[in-house]
């Protein structure tokens, strides 16, 4: 499965962490497996329920994988390109660029590009540092870490109970 294509009119979000992809079988079971119980969530599923969750995963799995160095820095340099320059030496660029990199090492691409498309967006007259990008990235992570954990701890249980 690939990553997922961001849409800048339908950026991921805590709400939407999988953009375009929330009306899926897959997806609708995963959210309802976050309203159930857990006494619910350890029962025994049907075998249907079950391939979906393993979509769902399959899915998450590739929303989450992270952002390449030159996804990083087209995101990141386009948006610098917003605000006036800092004038640094090449080695300082290089120390800067490995700091942007590092930080963002584990943020998948599209939810890095609406945190940056967020920071354009705002009223801010200047331009962010990685710690700013990263408060309005970890919304729609940590929500797709959850959902991928839940779907995990879930198929677990099913394999162990299949076995």
């Amino acid at each position: 499965m690939s990553k997922l294509v961001f849409d800048q009119s339908d950026p991921p979000t805590v709400d939407n962490p999988l953009p375009g992809h929330g009306s899926k079988p897959s997806i609708k079971l995963l959210k309802e497996a976050l309203r159930m119980n857990p006494a619910d969530r350890r029962r025994a599923w049907e075998p249907d329920r079950v391939r979906l969750l393993e979509e769902a995963k399959t899915l998450l799995d590739a929303a989450l994988f992270p952002a390449t160095a030159k996804e990083i820095g087209g995101h990141v340099g386009t948006l610098m390109l917003h605000y006036p320059p800092r004038t640094l030496s090449p080695s300082d660029r290089r120390i800067v660029a490995e700091d942007w990199l590092s930080d963002f090492g584990d943020v998948p691409a599209d939810i890095l590009q609406a945190a940056c498309q967020q920071w354009r967006r705002s009223p801010n007259t200047y331009a962010p540092t990685p710690g700013h990008l990263l408060e309005l990235a970890k919304p729609p992570l940590e929500t797709r870490r959850l959902w991928l954990r839940l779907a995990t701890e879930i198929l677990e249980r099913q394999k162990a109970k299949a076995g």
